[in-house]
């Protein structure tokens, strides 16, 4: 049986780090693929990355600096992604984490809102 490959980004962070921890060691039928936030700067590595997974958790993200660049960061990242996901013919089964902080009128917020809209909007093409 060929296990599902599961792709995390920002999987350093607090929550890709239990997570990914999580799949390691109580899910046999999945893999995970860590992908290093570096990899945001070569969109063929990322490419490379995205074709090499089934599902792709979308948690990278900055959430502590300057309100433009937690915004201009965090919109750059989705926008990556699904330059990415375009670049792949297969189906991708794509998770994108929010925050609470999504209801709220400050950078990060903000930024989730934005990222949530740039998804879907990828997903109806």
């Amino acid at each position: 049986m060929n296990k599902i490959r599961v792709g995390i980004t920002g999987y350093i962070g607090f929550i890709g780090y239990y997570l990914s921890t999580h799949i390691k060691y109580f899910h046999g039928d999945l893999a995970f693929k860590p992908c290093p936030d570096n990899i945001f700067n070569d969109i063929a590595k990322l490419s490379h990355f995205v074709k090499q997974c089934d599902v792709i958790i979308h948690l990278a993200a900055m959430n502590r600096g300057e309100d433009k660049e937690i915004y201009e960061t965090n919109i750059r990242l989705v926008n990556q992604l699904v330059e990415a996901l375009e670049n792949d013919i297969s189906k991708k089964h794509v998770v994108f984490a929010s925050s609470i902080q999504r209801e709220r009128n400050n950078a990060y917020g903000r930024s989730k809102r934005k990222g949530q809209k740039i998804l879907e909007a990828w997903v109806s093409r």
